[in-house]
């Protein structure tokens, strides 16, 4: 087990969008992620409400003002992430078009993306949209019926376009796996990492007692390796012989190198410590917690 390197660095700039249905928490969750450092939001609705007041009846008098503020609004974007600043577009990206359109400012700047997606069922897009039109705070009044009608050109967002997507729960909870960026580098001291399949038979050793507060670590051995640090949660004690055990799982000690700044999808955490993806090099292992800051 290798400790962090607690160097700070500047985060790049990060483009988020959002897909969901109306209703379903998009400016919500828009203003949460506006609020991290060096981040703006950008609200479709504020920008269309007010550059066309009274001109949007229908969904194509929609389709018709959207495009015209995307054509120009698009170079502000690109300079704003060039110039570092992460951008929330709080604009449905709830079709194959639009989702091209925010994908293509995200190609052009080399910026990374996340694409936030609320899948929340109709009838819980219904409900918050019935107490949305009677708050009276949203520029735009929809009924049921339109819901429906624009619900009608709703795509979900697929593995093949190729976004980073972190999906959301009804309770607006982010999903398994969570994205998350590198704030501390870590790069491993173990070349030749533990692994076995369920089932293993394992001596068990020393339990890990560093300075850092990860519990519930002990150092196993096999006939054929030197050894390395394995969970105790996967480890079946023999309670006779509490130097022996027996694997419940698939288990590899490997551990991840990444740099400050990367983008990782997070499997699952144990003991200070979380089995990642690395979006860059597509590599999975272990990483300190401490290592890594939720993006949402």
């Amino acid at each position: 087990m290798t400790s962090a390197n607690t160097t700070s660095a500047p985060s790049r700039a990060m483009l988020h969008f959002i897909c969901g249905k109306i209703g379903s928490g998009k400016s919500t969750l828009a203003a949460q992620l506006a609020a991290a450092p060096h981040t703006i939001l950008l609200n479709e609705d504020q920008w269309l409400s007010t550059l066309y007041p009274d001109s949007i009846k229908t969904i194509t008098d929609y389709a018709r003002c959207a495009g015209l503020l995307r054509t120009a609004i698009t170079p502000h974007i690109q300079q704003l992430l060039a110039a570092g600043i992460s951008v929330v577009l709080d604009f449905p990206a709830n079709t194959l078009a639009s989702r091209a359109w925010m994908k293509s400012l995200c190609d052009t700047t080399s910026t990374p993306h996340l694409l936030h997606f609320l899948d929340l069922p109709d009838d819980v897009c219904k409900a918050r949209l019935h107490q949305r039109n009677a708050s009276g705070t949203h520029p735009y009044q929809t009924s049921e019926a339109e819901f429906d009608a624009i619900s009608s050109y709703f795509v979900a967002p697929t593995e093949e376009e190729g976004f980073l997507v972190q999906r959301y729960n009804a309770n607006n909870t982010p999903e398994v796996p969570r994205v998350h960026r590198v704030v501390a580098s870590h790069h491993s001291e173990f070349p030749d990492p533990i692994s076995f399949t369920k089932g293993t038979t394992l001596t068990v050793g020393a339990k890990y007692a560093g300075p850092e507060g990860w519990d519930n670590w002990f150092f196993c051995t096999l006939p054929t390796h030197s050894g390395g640090w394995v969970p105790s949660q996967i480890i079946d004690r023999n309670e006779e012989s509490p130097s022996q055990g027996i694997a419940l799982e698939d288990y590899t000690a490997q551990e991840l190198n990444v740099k400050i700044g990367e983008i990782i999808t997070v499997i699952k955490e144990l003991n200070g410590w979380m089995w990642c993806k690395s979006l860059h090099s597509q590599q999975s292992g272990w990483v300190p917690a401490a290592s890594l800051a939720p993006i949402m």
